[in-house]
């Protein structure tokens, strides 16, 4: 075989020399194993290629080229391909590749090739038993398919197809006219071509098809006698049209003619090389890549031929892109990066803007780069498939890049083991073969240079780094002990089947000597969980290390389930054992015997009633090499149970139920109903059956009810509930799997926090069940500011102040215990003093404060707040004073200073306080003093406070 790589280093060397001799107006033509070129302008004829015929094994029998530019012949030997750039043997395909049935000798029969744009060749070959046609990717090397079509089967049988034209395949002539083949409808389409083709009719034999573009019908290419002279004749053989190549008789014998068109299908083309210059013949574009160049053209001076319809898109596919997947591999295009989307791996889509404007869409193609990076030197060639979309058609064209392996190489990635005592290593003793050894070790080791000294230098990943200007190229040298090394061999612990044995070892000829525990030696040995103290001793270069081993005995028992018996009916659907068994997908399954499906194959975890008997069936479940197997008992009934899934309803509650809909037949269940659903609650009474029928079997099954207790929430969840302000209320969560309160969900031994008055709903939950319990929580409010005053002492005299009087709701005592509710004021201070009530407890007080400017007389206090709520207390404002005073005027303002209020006289009735807003207001008191026994005259002052109106 000749090595896929020497194609290209020899493209390299042929390119300038060839350039002007593969050329788009050539035909080719083939006479046992010699091929000529014909050149369609001057009709020059020149030798191709030839091979010797050994015995007839390379006599071509078809020859076509393909869309990656290539040449494929058959022949009894095999398929040759042919380098189209070089005219050289590239590759023998060999028919071991192909399989058929005995009666097809596929050697001998194979004897028509016809290719696509897609690259899949269609080889077929015929016999007295039928046409055989094989579908195979010459790129790739894999065969897609194989189709046998039998001579029973059509009428007149099936000669091996020579071409397609169009979309039909040409048979050749049947009586008086052209026979094709379309594959589509498996039909034979018949055109007139007698008389007018009758001297002529040899050239529908072994033909070319010319499908130049913007061209009406495809048309046959051959040789034949024309006006009395040999010559090419080219046949359209939809028009009835006969004409000449060239004007001189042509002298040469030719079994065959084949073109650089013969696989297209459409009229529209796109020329990825239009001048030719990188030696594709068939519209391509050839380039290499190397480990420096990652990035070429994806074509070169490209031709569009739209026939003079405009472009709608153009896509692009990486053809091979995961075969082997590449590092890298993408295109692209800098000048226009946001114009082409990959709409999946490897492919790649980009709309037409510009119109007809093809100068516009060339650039656009011409700015296109195909990048890729590989390791392997010997991975093969890749493949940019470029279609261009024209309405409903389409053509491909290929780019074919082949990977080269630059003159900078540092070898393969390698591992060294050392042995602990070694003084030192240098690296460059284990590169790779014909490596140069002048490249540089990073990280830096502390010797310098490539010497890597144990003890000193850590194990790892060292890069030998060769550079050559732009082009570099790196190895990566793995440094590890020999001790390191044994452990990654993970052989500290071995799992071994339950009561069996596994073999153990290591890489053939990895190290110098291997002895195990029982005194055995060699690479490998057997291991079971009997045995006792295991470890190997492993020597490399002088150096020995000792490696216990630990057994673990993988215990598989029971993992298969236990044995079982399934019931089915005759006409039951199939049984899907992994869902009646529950089977898990820790584990892998099979059946012995194994289970067969309707369509034959056998293999799956299925078990169809038509196709499977009854009996004992072994289900065999394995895990990490390990098996255990239970018995299944399979088992043909005409009743069968209908499991139904468990019933738990809450007290008082119902729920419907029912079996899959529209899967079984007439159904009745207990209380009569039929359907496939009824309704069950607590007030029913079983037992609570189901009867059906399915496939001609009967089905009984009973659903299992149980109905949960009432909830009932324990009495320490109140009805009612009083808190002080600013005192939240904690009830601890008890007696129930969990409340609900406000929106949140709370559990056992959680506390529930209430701090604000209204009426909530409390909902409790038991076993899945829930119940509602209202509760009320009033919220007794700080009435402090209600209670508080402001009195102003005169200093050297006496100020009385006096506790409010208690009433229903609230009782007051001084803080400080004094038992009597007057006290009296000899100076400055706040005197505070308890609001109680039966729950809550809150302090209130007098502000005792001083006045420079008081009266020696008698000082006026009015209070900081009111609460004209109705209730009798603090419901109306209140002057007081420490001598006898006669309010004359009393005005209320709001906080900017607006009058709200005016009253002639010392009180403001309670309605007027009702009305003003909640809030701050201004209270101006205008009184007189009452002039004393000793004859002093009255005084007229005003009075100025704050007032809080509380509402």
């Amino acid at each position: 075989m000749v090595p896929q790589k020497r194609f290209f280093l020899l493209l390299i060397v042929f390119h300038f020399i060839t350039l002007n001799e593969v050329s788009a107006q050539e035909i080719f033509t083939r006479f046992r194993s010699v091929i000529h070129s014909i050149d369609t302008n001057t009709c020059k004829i020149a030798e191709k290629f030839s091979i010797d015929e050994e015995d007839g094994a390379y006599i071509m029998r078809d020859f076509k080229f393909h869309p990656n530019g290539r040449l494929y012949a058959i022949t009894r030997a095999g398929i040759l391909e042919i380098d189209a750039i070089t005219w050289t043997l590239r590759d023998i395909i060999p028919w071991t590749q192909f399989t058929a049935p005995p009666q097809f000798n596929v050697p001998h029969l194979a004897h028509k090739i016809i290719f696509d744009e897609e690259g899949i060749g269609m080889i077929s070959g015929g016999s007295i038993e039928g046409n055989l046609f094989f579908y195979y990717d010459m790129q790739d090397r894999k065969l897609i398919k194989e189709r046998i079509i039998y001579r029973e089967e059509y009428s007149p049988a099936l000669a091996p197809f020579s071409n397609k034209v169009g979309k039909y395949f040409f048979v050749g002539i049947q009586k008086q006219d052209s026979l094709l083949f379309d594959f589509e409808t498996l039909r034979y389409v018949y055109i007139p071509t007698w008389p007018l083709f009758a001297d002529h009719f040899g050239i529908f034999y072994n033909s070319g098809v010319e499908n130049n573009p913007c061209t009406k019908n495809p048309v046959l290419v051959g040789f034949g006698e024309y006006e009395k002279k040999w010559s090419i004749i080219k046949a359209d053989i939809f028009e009835g049209k006969l004409s000449a190549l060239c004007a001189e008789e042509i002298d040469i014998r030719s079994s065959q003619v084949t073109t650089p068109t013969d696989f297209r299908d459409s009229p529209l083309r796109i020329d990825l090389d239009s001048d030719n210059s990188s030696g594709h013949i068939t519209a391509g574009y050839y380039d290499t890549l190397s480990t420096c160049r990652k990035e070429v053209p994806v074509m070169d001076d490209v031709e569009l031929y739209t026939c003079g319809q405009e472009v709608d898109s153009i896509s692009f596919r990486l053809r091979y892109y995961n075969n082997p997947r590449l590092p890298e591999e993408r295109i692209y295009s800098e000048d226009f990066s946001d114009q082409l989307a990959e709409s999946s791996p490897g492919r790649y889509v980009w709309q037409n803007t510009h119109g007809v404007k093809e100068d516009k869409i060339k650039e656009y193609l011409q700015s296109l780069r195909y990048r890729a990076s590989w390791s392997d030197p010997e991975e093969r060639e890749r493949v940019v498939m470029t279609t261009m979309h024209v309405g409903e058609d389409s053509t491909t064209s290929w780019s074919v890049y082949q990977l080269e392996t630059d003159e900078v190489y540092a070898g393969q990635d390698t591992t060294i083991t050392y042995c602990p005592d070694d003084p030192s290593l240098e690296l460059t003793d284990y590169l790779s073969p014909g490596v140069r050894k002048d490249g540089r070790i990073e990280p830096e080791l502390d010797a310098g240079g490539p010497v890597f000294t144990p003890g000193t230098d850590a194990d790892g990943d060292y890069l030998y780094i060769l550079q050559n200007m732009d082009c570099a190229d790196t190895a990566v040298l793995t440094v590890e002990s020999l001790e390191t090394d044994l452990e990654d061999l993970e052989l500290d612990a071995v799992t071994v089947c339950q009561g069996q044995q596994t073999r153990i070892g290591f890489p053939p000829g990895k190290y110098d000597s291997i002895e195990w525990w029982d005194g055995s030696t060699g690479d490998s040995t057997w291991i079971s969980a009997d045995d006792t103290d295991h470890f190997v001793i492993v020597r490399q270069d002088g150096c020995g290390i000792t490696v216990p081993i630990t057994v673990i005995e993988q215990h598989v028992e029971g993992i298969a389930g236990r044995d079982t018996t399934i019931q089915y009916c005759a006409g039951e659907a199939v049984i899907d054992l992994t869902k009646t068994l529950g089977l898990s997908g820790e584990y892998k399954y099979e059946t012995s015997p194994r289970l067969s499906a309707s369509g034959g194959s056998g293999g799956s975890l299925v078990f169809d009633p038509a196709v499977n008997s009854s009996g004992a069936y072994q289900l065999i479940a394995s895990t990490g090499g390990c098996t255990d197997t239970t018995t299944m008992e399979m088992e043909k009934t005409m009743t069968q149970e209908l499991v139904l899934d468990p019933v738990r309803l809450c007290a008082g509650t119902s729920q419907r139920i029912g079996l899959e809909p529209g899967v079984y037949g007439q159904v009745t269940w207990w209380n009569g109903d039929s359907g496939d659903s009824t309704t069950i609650s607590n007030m029913n009474t079983g037992p609570f059956t189901v009867e059906t029928e399915k496939d001609g079997c009967t089905y009984q099954g009973e659903v299992d009810l149980t109905i949960v207790p009432e909830v009932v929430v324990p009495d320490y969840y109140p009805e009612q509930l009083t808190i002080c302000a600013g005192e939240p209320q904690m009830i601890p969560v008890s007696g129930l799997d969990s409340v609900l309160w406000n929106e949140k969900t709370y559990y056992p031994g959680e506390k529930i926090t209430i701090n604000r008055d209204g009426e909530f709903t409390l909902q409790g939950y038991q076993e899945g069940c829930f119940t509602d319990k209202s509760i009320m929580v009033n919220v007794i409010n700080d009435p402090s500011v209600e209670f508080s005053r402001i009195a102003e002492w005169c200093g050297g005299e006496s100020l009385t102040i006096k506790l409010p009087e208690d009433h229903a709701t609230w009782q007051f005592r001084w803080k400080d215990s004094t038992d009597s509710r007057i006290k009296m004021i000899d100076s400055t201070g706040r005197y505070p003093f308890l609001i109680i009530s039966d729950l809550c407890e809150y302090t209130s007080f007098f502000e005792v404060v001083g006045d420079a400017d008081c009266d020696d007389d008698c000082t006026v206090s009015i209070p900081n707040a009111i609460t004209p709520n109705g209730d009798g207390i603090n419901d109306h404002l209140e002057v007081f004073s420490s001598c006898n005073i006669r309010v004359t005027e009393i005005r209320i303002f709001d906080k900017w200073g607006g009058e709200l209020y005016r009253v002639q006289g010392g009180e403001v009735e309670a309605s007027i306080w009702a009305d003003l807003p909640p809030g701050v207001v201004m209270v101006q008191v205008r009184y007189e003093t009452n002039p004393p026994a000793a004859g002093k005259a009255g005084v007229v002052k005003t009075e100025v406070q704050g007032v809080l109106v509380v509402k």
